[in-house]
């Protein structure tokens, strides 16, 4: 059987989760799905990460080490990376929790549960995918606007020539010639 290369193998992700075994366990998952892994328990270590290197998904626990630090690390990721998709994962089931991370800027939330697993590597994996898509249409972009600069660089550049033509013509035939009128019927058409 020949595998199938994913379009998101080869990016890095980071995790962020206090409980060792939660943050082991996910690192095995989205490793096997092809993602390189970042695995840290500490947010402030995180925080450096973030500020250092891009990671098109951040997945973190809301409650690590508390809800509020997870929030300010969640605000934190957003302010610095706002191309990256953070999505959290919580041990509550509670309407208030979601709410106030989608407030925050998470692109989603998770139960965390073993029921869920599934759901959430298929979402970081299409997080994965959002954001080379962006990245790739960036990318594009910038190619396109580069190009168009260098074409309005060489018509700037006929133009001149053009100008320099008119004027050793009318230099050559002292101002007035049946030519000098053929070569300002030159036109561009685009």
């Amino acid at each position: 059987m020949v595998s199938k290369r994913n379009p998101w193998t080869g990016q890095e992700i980071l995790i962020v989760d206090q409980d060792e075994r939660v943050l082991r366990g996910l690192e095995k998952l989205f490793v096997e799905a092809g993602l390189l892994v970042t695995a840290v328990s500490d947010p402030d270590r995180a925080r450096e990460l973030v500020t250092n290197k891009f990671f098109p998904v951040v997945l973190m626990d809301l409650d690590t080490p508390t809800t509020e630090q997870g929030l300010d690390l969640l605000r934190y990721v957003k302010d610095r990376s706002p191309v990256s998709h953070p999505i959290l994962m919580t041990g509550r089931r509670t309407f208030e929790a979601g709410a106030v991370a989608f407030r925050a800027g998470a692109v989603d939330v998770v139960p965390k549960s073993q029921d869920a697993v599934s759901y959430l590597r298929d979402r970081v994996t299409r997080a994965c995918q959002e954001v080379e898509a962006k990245t790739d249409n960036a990318r594009l972009m910038a190619q396109v606007a580069e190009t168009h600069e260098e074409f309005l660089r060489e018509m700037m550049d006929l133009s001149k020539r053009l100008v320099d033509l008119e004027d050793r013509i009318l230099a050559r035939e002292n101002g007035s010639s049946p030519s000098l009128a053929d070569a300002t019927l030159v036109t561009v058409l685009l």
